[in-house]
């Protein structure tokens, strides 16, 4: 059921994330597109389940945690300097089951494309129990998005060839696996040509535009 899922988002950071598009954004347009895509998630969340009640964002970072806290979500705040994604995950995830949650869902905050309805189709592919449901990235080697029970110990394997070890780790536990290929799911924005791509799009003006509105301020 839809009602027991949630959602668990890990940010980096609105100075520090996105680091690998240095090379083509300045600190400050880089820091905007990091409260654009914070935002953006969200707002897509909360159109999903109507509010933020069973979502919990966890960052080391404070104006992440506080616009988090201001949207009505969770927050979890992770150590600085640990820079640990799966850490990272697994508290968000414990604090998730601990508040009551039966299932989460892990979704990273640099997806522009993500609506509410990839994200309600993607829950509703995987309603079985003991099923890790996967959205790939656009490459086919990432995981973009995971659906897992919250019962028992996870063990997140974001990094290289997530979605083949995501996969294996399920196998060992005897659970089946379901790989969700979307589009608004598939499209991370990570690189500069990710960046080049995106651009056009809606999500871009409006990330140009706020950091226009930040430059007059």
């Amino acid at each position: 059921m839809n009602a027991d899922i949630w959602t668990v988002v890990p940010v980096r950071g609105i100075v520090s994330g996105k680091s690998r598009l240095a090379t083509v954004l300045a600190a400050p347009a880089r820091a905007a597109l990091n409260r654009w895509l914070l935002r953006h998630t969200l707002a897509v969340i909360r159109q999903w389940r109507g509010d933020l009640q069973r979502c919990v964002v966890i960052s080391p970072c404070g104006e992440v945690l506080a616009e988090a806290r201001r949207a009505g979500a969770h927050v979890v705040t992770e150590p600085h300097g640990a820079e640990d994604l799966n850490g990272a995950l697994a508290q968000g995830a414990a604090y998730a089951a601990a508040a009551g949650a039966t299932r989460l869902m892990v979704l990273p905050c640099d997806l522009p494309e993500v609506t509410a309805r990839s994200l309600a189709d993607f829950a509703a592919a995987s309603n079985q129990p003991r099923q890790l449901a996967l959205a790939m990235d656009t490459a086919g080697t990432g995981t973009n998005a995971l659906l897992v029970d919250a019962e028992g110990e996870i063990e997140f394997r974001f990094g290289e060839n997530s979605c083949a070890r995501h996969r294996e780790w399920a196998a060992a536990r005897g659970w089946t696996s379901m790989v969700c290929r979307r589009t608004e799911l598939a499209f991370d924005l990570d690189t500069p040509r990710d960046l080049a791509m995106w651009s056009g799009s809606d999500g871009a003006a409006e990330w140009s535009a706020a950091l226009d509105d930040e430059r007059e301020c």
